[in-house]
């Protein structure tokens, strides 16, 4: 199992990527948080935070950076990258929500591109690209959240939703999904439900917005290689359901 852990832009800064060779073309994990940081001085935006998640070794690498914003959930992209080869210079847009910190990234990666050639070259045109997408997906995260809000879930909804991203789609591992359950069970009403006492499966109901955090809030420990990948897929998932 790989081990993931939250690190600082100055330590991520301090790892030398690999030489280059005739077939591989490494870009820097700090090349790529430089190129976002004049990216947000392009747009005029305000960095409120800014997350990095590596695994053990430090050759994978997650940065989140959130934008402040006057809605309740600031901009937000999402970018990935490795020296191990094990995966493409990624990235991702979306938002995270002020309250929690959840993220919600809306779609697929904005771009997608290996290792090879002329990738540092490309690599500010895509993250320039990626702000683009970013600003126009605004409209779409308003209208899920708002969407999400009104549509109200029976308990018998949510265990199906949660046995399918448990089984189905692979998106929930066993400790996440233990991680939703209880931030189902501060909710004294569905506590009850469990106990069996006054409540049935159909007449118990919450919003797909408060499931959708919970699972987000679960999904803050997924390792650096699938982070990007299950926010997306689990967005996706909520998307189909409003």
């Amino acid at each position: 199992m790989m081990i993931s852990k939250q690190i600082s832009r100055h330590q991520i800064a301090s790892k030398t990527p690999p030489s280059k060779t005739k077939t591989y073309s490494p870009v820097a994990h700090s090349h790529l948080i430089n190129l976002i940081l004049e990216a947000k001085e392009t747009f005029n935006l305000t960095l409120y935070e800014e997350n990095y998640v590596v695994d053990k070794w430090w050759d994978k690498m997650v940065g989140i950076f959130t934008f402040d914003s006057d809605k309740e959930y600031g901009k937000s992209v999402a970018i990935g990258n490795s020296y191990d080869k094990s995966r493409a210079v990624s990235a991702a847009v979306g938002g995270v929500v002020f309250i929690c910190t959840n993220g919600m990234f809306t779609g697929e990666y904005t771009f997608k591109r290996k290792h090879t050639g002329s990738v540092n070259q490309e690599v500010k045109d895509f993250i320039n690209e990626t702000f683009y997408n970013m600003f126009e997906t605004e409209e779409v995260i308003d209208k899920f959240i708002s969407s999400s809000k009104d549509t109200m879930l029976s308990a018998h909804q949510i265990y199906k939703i949660l046995g399918e991203l448990f089984v189905r789609y692979e998106v929930l591992n066993t400790p996440q999904l233990n991680k939703v359950k209880n931030l189902l069970y501060e909710d004294d009403d569905f506590k009850d439900l469990k106990k069996g006492n006054f409540l049935d499966l159909e007449s118990y109901d919450t919003s797909l917005w408060e499931v959708y955090n919970h699972c987000t809030e679960a999904l803050k420990t997924s390792n650096s290689n699938d982070y990007i990948r299950k926010h997306v897929a689990l967005h996706n998932y909520f998307n189909s359901l409003v």
